[in-house]
């Protein structure tokens, strides 16, 4: 799952930076959105960690 979400946010990557002169905008967003996506995934891997640990050091106590 995350390499599938890993190979689209590369597509979107390069595509944004190969796209033409006339679909700049549309470039930038693919940027812009696939930055967001990358931000969301750090954080949920992130939350995840950070539950797991907590709940194995509520186990220990």
């Amino acid at each position: 799952m995350i390499r599938f979400l890993a190979l689209i946010l590369f597509v979107l990557i390069v595509g944004a930076i190969v796209a033409p002169g006339l679909r700049q905008p549309v470039s930038w967003l693919l940027a812009f959105l696939s930055l967001l996506m990358l931000a969301d995934l750090v954080r949920s891997s992130f939350a995840k960690h950070h539950r797991d640990r907590s709940s194995s050091a509520s186990r220990r106590a």
